[in-house]
């Protein structure tokens, strides 16, 4: 997975790293947050960046804010809520490592004037993103599908609605801000922390996060004798679970019955098949499935994308069977009807077994033909 990281923040004033012309963009939204933390949802066309802040006063009365911004293309996130619990534990993680910032006074603040005065520690900050997403959390992001709506503004919506909530103001709004512990007068500053309180409330969010990260962490390195599953981590298996479900269902319809001829076309394909590999992997792979309490679907959702499959490939030959056939006819609808057909193949002939694992959603000889 592709993606770019930005680290944004007050060390002495606004600061990113790396800065370029998202500056403004990033400083209005770390500014203009009236929550104790936020996740701003941009969508520009095929780009999306997911902006993390906090707000935390410090005993002086000083509130500073400190976040990361997440920038990717051509796919959104399925889940915010389990994307915001990567950003908490990152914002923890870099808390209490003592790089950027220091403890004095019962509180904490900045010790450095510019991010790029500790590169090590931004490195190791992309490093640990890198290793989330690309390893851990992969498929949480989806093709965004065409049915993103754009040019509708703004809206905002609380991380305390549900994902299938959070999702459609996703879908329908150009810019999303999902706010977390919303405040009752929104023009006022955080209140300074109580000095004991604060300590004791930051020390058992780190060990809670912590467990969460165990959790996860066993989660994809399938070890069922570790230690024991939270219910959260149970949570956020099953919505991704259910996600995928939901995702799979809608697609595989759309294989057949797209709108505007969009029978077989290879976005739903596509997309389909990722959503039944977060299924399988989900039943077949992850220790915490069983404390799901729900039944295995996973070959039920096979046989179901593969008779999707060939009842594409059977419409659009039914259709368009002279002109498929005709050398001569080099028209960008048949050209485009026999890329379809072409893919169906690949992937009919590949799902022909028990798994979908290693299935690759680009085949090889599209890869060849770079």
């Amino acid at each position: 997975m592709n993606f770019s990281l930005y680290v944004i923040g007050t060390p002495n004033g606004y600061d990113q790293y790396p800065l370029d012309s998202n500056s403004s963009k990033f400083q209005e939204i770390l500014t203009s947050c009236n929550s104790e933390s936020q996740l701003s949802v941009l969508r520009d066309n095929q780009l999306i960046q997911y902006v993390y802040v906090r707000k935390i006063s410090s005993d002086d009365g000083f509130c500073w804010g400190f976040g990361f911004a997440l920038v990717v293309t051509g796919v959104y996130c399925l889940n915010c809520h389990t994307l915001n619990d990567l950003f908490e534990t990152a914002f923890y993680d870099v808390l209490l490592k003592g790089k950027l910032f220091r403890y004095q006074g019962n509180s904490f603040s900045y010790q450095v004037s510019k991010f790029a005065d500790d590169i090590n520690e931004i490195k190791r900050i992309n490093t640990f993103f890198k290793s989330k997403l690309e390893y851990e959390l992969g498929d949480l992001f989806v093709t965004i599908p065409a049915s993103f709506s754009i040019g509708n503004g703004q809206t905002s919506i609380s991380m305390k609605e549900s994902a299938s909530d959070i999702n459609f103001a996703v879908k329908n709004f150009d810019v999303v801000h999902i706010t977390n512990n919303e405040k009752k007068n929104p023009g006022s500053k955080p209140p300074p922390p109580k000095p004991k309180h604060w300590v004791f409330w930051l020390l058992i969010t780190a060990v809670l996060l912590a467990g969460t990260a165990i959790a996860i962490s066993m989660f994809f390195h399938r070890n069922p004798t570790g230690p024991k599953i939270e219910n959260a981590s149970i949570q956020n298996l099953k919505t991704i679970y259910d996600e995928a479900i939901l995702e799979f269902n809608v697609k595989s319809e759309l294989i057949v019955n797209g709108k505007d001829k969009g029978v077989g076309d290879k976005g739903y394909v596509i997309d389909a098949l990722r959503a039944i590999k977060t299924i399988e992997r989900c039943e077949r792979k992850d220790p915490l499935y069983p404390q799901l309490g729900t039944d295995t679907v996973f070959q039920n959702k096979l046989q179901q994308y593969r008779k999707e499959l060939f009842k594409a490939r059977t419409k659009i030959i039914s259709e368009n069977e002279k002109q498929l056939y005709d050398p001569g006819d080099s028209s960008g609808y048949i050209t485009l009807m026999r890329e379809r057909l072409k893919y169906i193949d690949y992937v009919i002939e590949q799902t022909n077994g028990n798994s979908v694992l290693d299935v690759q959603i680009r085949p090889p000889y599209e890869k060849d033909s770079e």
